[in-house]
């Protein structure tokens, strides 16, 4: 909630490239181990995706990974204020998805957006998982 970009939103874990990161997939580690205490050696990464500029002037490289099954983590409070799962076959589900017009410099989008029992997913985040579940081909 403290955030300067995007407070108390739903989001992925993940964060800044700084200086120490050798690559994006070493932020995108190191993130997920800050936020969510997940070490690297629990994670197996299957790939990337394409990235995604947001709106905000943001670009995200988003990752792809497995967690090492018995994995379990522990939100950081400084980073995180909870973390949830939510199962693919809901997530791939179009009828839980809505359209949510809003304006932005004078102009009406529509971006699709996902209400979960944790709150409203939506904006990059919803488009990269919506973007991940076209990928993944699965059937309606």
């Amino acid at each position: 909630s403290y955030l300067l970009h995007h407070p108390g939103e739903i989001c992925l874990p993940g964060g800044k490239y700084e200086e120490q990161d050798d690559t994006l997939m070493h932020t995108a580690l190191r993130e997920l181990n800050e936020e969510l205490n997940i070490a690297t050696h629990q994670v197996t990464v299957h790939g990337k995706l394409h990235q995604y500029a947001t709106l905000t002037g943001f670009t995200i490289e988003p990752f792809v990974c497995v967690l090492s099954e018995g994995t379990t983590w522990q939100a950081d409070p400084n980073e995180v204020a909870a973390s949830f799962l939510l199962p693919l076959s809901y997530l791939s589900n179009q009828q839980n998805w809505q359209p949510l017009p809003f304006e932005r410099n004078g102009k009406t989008i529509t971006l699709q957006g996902l209400m979960t029992p944790h709150g409203l997913l939506w904006g990059a985040t919803a488009s990269i998982i919506n973007n991940f579940i076209k990928q993944l081909a699965l059937p309606v």
